[in-house]
């Protein structure tokens, strides 16, 4: 019952800020001049008054209730869905791969850190990860693109696309490692874990049924993996520009540039559908294995 508690009120925490995000993408990209740079060009013509939010805005909503979700309005280049559709699977790509790498990687070496490798764990914690944190973002994207063009000038798409993949999981790697790191060192100083091993327990079956569930569970690993989607968001905006590979990113940046609110609050909402997507399955998966929110599996 506290599970299901639980659920329903992330779901509705939910739907209040995707409505408030959608809603304030729409606003502030409507206030935009639509032809800021052709008037630019021409003369210092002023813009005319943006039209009303309200009247726009439900002209977007009623559009998209009336052609049950079929229909996101137009944007200077065609039908917004269309667009965005075009160049979805390029970012969901980038975006998906370089989260599961990056994640996976990750645990694979904090389990390393934990077992074979352990004399490295505390020079990883303290030296490698905040350095690695410290380094900014888009630097490291671009070190990669000019390490592959030095090898290929004319990289094909496919190139480009796992080349900037690769750039991201490089800067997920040592944070993803910290965290699993930190969780599962947490897990193995428990009382119940020692218990486990003194009675002649296999490794294999102590991490399954002992560290891993309560790492999911109790450390904050599950909550930090979901958010980490958001800040993929950047980071795809980032490879999509720097390896030119024209996602929603950049179809996001174009339209907020030039007042196409339609096309802003759709990439907003579908930003917002995975983000919440994580969420849900995140909370899911901690209900399934704490369903009374003891955040301990200590009688497993």
């Amino acid at each position: 019952m506290r599970g299901v508690k639980r659920l329903a009120t992330t779901l509705l925490i939910l739907i209040s800020f995707g409505t408030l995000s959608v809603t304030f993408a729409f606003y502030i990209v409507s206030r935009t001049d639509e032809l800021a740079e052709e008037r630019l060009q021409m003369s210092d013509v002023k813009p005319p008054p943006p039209e009303a939010f309200s009247e726009r805005y439900a002209r977007w909503i009623k559009t998209v209730v009336s052609s049950r979700f079929s229909d996101f309005g137009q944007s200077r280049t065609g039908p917004v869905k269309n667009i965005v559709a075009s160049r979805l699977p390029i970012t969901a790509t980038i975006g998906m791969s370089s989260w599961l790498l990056g994640w996976t990687c990750g645990l694979g070496l904090a389990v390393g850190l934990t077992t074979r490798w352990r004399p490295w764990a505390q020079f990883h914690q303290q030296r490698l990860y905040p350095i690695a944190h410290a380094v900014p973002s888009l630097v490291v994207v671009i070190l990669f693109y000019l390490v592959m063009i030095q090898f290929d000038p004319h990289p094909s798409r496919q190139l480009r696309t796992g080349v900037g993949i690769a750039s991201l999981v490089v800067l997920m790697v040592p944070s993803t490692t910290a965290l699993w790191l930190n969780g599962i060192q947490r897990v193995l100083q428990q009382e119940y874990v020692r218990v486990a091993r003194a009675r002649g327990i296999s490794s294999v079956t102590v991490w399954r049924r002992h560290v891993l569930p309560n790492v999911l569970v109790s450390s904050g690993v599950l909550t930090q993996a979901v958010f980490s989607l958001a800040g993929l968001v950047v980071g795809s905006a980032f490879v999509e520009g720097v390896f030119r590979l024209g996602g929603v990113a950049e179809a996001f940046i174009a339209a907020a540039t030039h007042g196409q609110a339609e096309m802003a609050a759709f990439a907003t909402l579908l930003y917002f559908l995975v983000l919440a997507a994580g969420v849900l399955i995140a909370e899911g998966i901690t209900v399934y294995l704490d369903p009374d929110g003891a955040q301990s599996h200590a009688n497993w």
